[in-house]
């Protein structure tokens, strides 16, 4: 398996689902009166991001955190920024992240990403446009919208994304890295310093 060396500093592994913007799991009283959303996810959705945590290094806490913060579990539908599904994925985000991981990591992009994407996209690396044409983007879309695996698999190659390109951080690459991708549009925030 791929392993991911920027980062100097091991991504935390959580004893409690968290994530970013105003809401954070690991608090008590927020924990309990989400224990049964945090379960519900987990029991729905657990064994796809666990299987994508792994490939990606990124503990399961976190990504049930951001699965709940982001859609609080379900498939949402696009909203006006296209972000959409259990991770508010847009189709732009999947074009960036994964065609510009390697030249803006360093890393391969994991093969098990790269197949994944190519079963259900076949011209996806192989386009040469800047941004997805107008049927790739539609493509894109009904697929962060309706498949949960392809979903989760493109909102965790995005925080890994985002982890590596905060790695010259000292700390605190988790929270500029959750910032990052709760504003949307992950390469302006880059470019921003956020």
């Amino acid at each position: 398996m791929q392993k991911f060396s920027t980062i100097k500093v091991k991504v935390p592994d959580l004893p409690t689902p968290f994530t970013s913007g105003n809401v954070n799991y690991s608090q008590p009283n927020v924990k309990l009166a989400n224990t049964r959303m945090i379960r519900d996810i987990k029991a729905r959705y657990g064994s796809i991001y666990n299987n994508w945590g792994k490939v990606f290094e990124i503990p399961d806490g976190i990504l049930n955190g951001f699965i709940a913060t982001e859609s609080g579990g379900r498939m949402a539908k696009p909203n006006i920024f296209k972000a959409t599904g259990l991770m508010q994925v847009t189709p732009n985000t999947v074009w960036e992240a994964a065609r510009k991981f390697k030249s803006q990591t360093g890393v391969d992009l994991p093969n098990e990403v790269r197949n994944e994407i190519t079963k259900r996209i076949p011209t996806f690396f192989t386009s040469r446009d800047i941004q997805p044409n107008a049927a790739t983007e539609r493509r894109i879309l009904d697929l962060l919208e309706k498949d949960a695996n392809f979903n989760i698999m493109v909102g965790t190659l995005t925080l890994r994304w985002l982890l590596e390109r905060f790695s010259f951080l000292k700390v605190g690459q988790l929270n500029k890295a959750m910032v990052a991708y709760n504003a949307g549009a992950f390469t302006r925030s880059i470019n921003r310093g956020l």
